[in-house]
């Protein structure tokens, strides 16, 4: 091979490598988290673009110096840094930290090894997830405000992955229906019905499965159930799908459940109540209209053509009761020594 040859060559494996480390270089920067390749002092040998995003800093400004100094001001490695977890285990490390400004960030350590396989650096990553934690926090106060309403109401909430035959149920819920955790590990539709009393099972299977298919945009469902301390008890609960699979079928189900046994109990038995008190009207007023009476001994006739006293026939056809005592005239008649008036 002539020299020209050679050098020509060289010349183009040098173009290639240029080419190449450029692409890298070009991928390296385009990658939106902060990445820096560091030493087992922590020192940073290399930089993306992106550090100045997260850090405000030039990536030229931040090789060889360290990444606590860069991150968090301090002149060591700060606790929860995942570094020496990494340098411990030989595995990736990962942590996430709260800085003094406020953001939050996630900080990940991903070991460097040589041909011998021992840890010469790590690949740094530093990733900002203050929209993330924001969204949680806000979530988890809302499930906390949600907890503190269920808890005032005596609400039972539920979580039904149906997919998983599980049930994620709250305290409430577990009391008022006498469910087990084992019960709720292991939950199906046919498990519920076989609780619910025989009178109800029908209506609650037919509005469970409206819903379940989709003709129905709600399950409500009041019924009793079968407490394994309490016996029956009546609970009213409603629920809805809120993920379905591809092909349609229901996967998760929420929903809501309160204990309206004393609820159903005193409007039954107010029901009771009126319909004593109908009779008891119905009665009194079987005593309307012209009534039979004996002008000597003053009985009654009956419908059946029986005599009764007068005490006796009111008191068949009526709630009234009596008490006795005599009147003034009858006092003076019949009991002229006595000053009972």
């Amino acid at each position: 091979m002539k020299l020209e040859d050679t050098h020509a060559r060289v010349a183009e494996l040098e173009h290639q490598l240029d080419l190449s480390l450029t692409q890298w270089q070009t991928t390296f920067d385009a990658i939106t988290d902060w990445v820096c390749i560091i030493d087992l002092n922590f020192r940073i040998l290399r930089s993306n673009r992106s550090c100045a995003d997260i850090l405000g800093l030039d990536p030229r400004n931040v090789v060889g110096r360290t990444c606590y100094e860069m991150v968090h001001g301090t002149m060591a490695h700060i606790a929860g840094c995942p570094i020496p977890k990494m340098i411990e285990t030989g595995k990736r490390g990962e942590s996430e930290l709260h800085l003094p400004d406020g953001r939050w960030i996630m900080v990940t350590a991903d070991p460097l090894f040589d041909d011998r396989g021992f840890i010469t650096g790590a690949v740094h990553m530093v990733r900002d997830i203050t929209k993330r934690k924001l969204i949680e926090t806000a979530l988890q106060e809302n499930q906390e405000r949600l907890r503190l309403a269920a808890e005032a109401a005596s609400l039972g909430l539920w979580d039904w992955r149906l997919d998983l035959n599980r049930l994620f149920p709250n305290e409430i819920f577990m009391e008022i229906s006498g469910l087990s955790l084992d019960d709720a590990n292991f939950f199906t539709a046919e498990k519920w019905l076989s609780r619910v009393h025989p009178e109800e099972r029908d209506a609650v299977k037919r509005a469970l499965e409206e819903h379940l298919n989709g003709t129905s945009p709600k399950a409500f469902i009041e019924c009793r159930i079968k407490h394994p301390e309490k016996g029956w008890i009546w609970l009213s609960g409603l629920g809805q799908v809120i993920e379905r699979n591809r092909r349609g079928e229901a996967i998760r189900m929420v929903g809501v459940h309160r204990d309206v046994t004393e609820q159903v109990l005193a409007s039954r038995e107010k029901e009771n109540l009126i319909n004593k008190l109908e009779r008891a009207l119905a009665d009194v007023k079987t005593l309307s209209g012209m009534l039979p009476i004996c002008s000597q001994c003053k009985k009654i006739r009956d419908d059946q053509g029986y005599w009764s006293n007068i005490e006796s026939y009111i008191q068949q056809h009526s709630l009234a009761q009596f008490s006795h005592s005599i009147c003034p005239d009858c006092a003076k008649k019949y009991y002229p020594d006595l000053k009972i008036y």
